[in-house]
């Protein structure tokens, strides 16, 4: 699986390139659904970084949600890290709560 995501991130830049950010959408929901845990994960984060760059910070929210499901919190700490970062940036005093309730 850690040749699919090299190709799926190759893949995504170059449709970024050709087509646009946002044409990259559904290939990070394919790619999610297709490979495993750990790299679905990878890509979630990166997924979120560039809708949260984009000021869809919903829609980074729900991504981090989904990831989140395979997340666990010992041992995947870098994941709840960056999630944590980002409803400190993003989120309120619910939403962080949600997160906090979802780890």
């Amino acid at each position: 699986d850690e040749q699919k995501l090299f190709m799926y991130k190759i893949f995504i830049k170059k449709t970024e390139l050709f087509y646009g950010i946002t044409k990259t959408r559904a290939i990070f929901d394919k790619a999610i659904s297709e490979l495993d845990d750990y790299s679905s994960r990878q890509l979630c984060i990166l997924y979120a970084d560039i809708e949260r760059k984009m000021g869809e910070i919903d829609r980074a929210r729900a991504i981090l949600l989904h990831g989140s499901q395979t997340a666990d919190p010992k041992r995947d700490q870098d994941y709840w890290i960056y999630f944590k970062q980002f409803e400190q940036s993003h989120g309120n005093e619910e939403t962080f709560r949600d997160m906090l309730r979802v780890q």
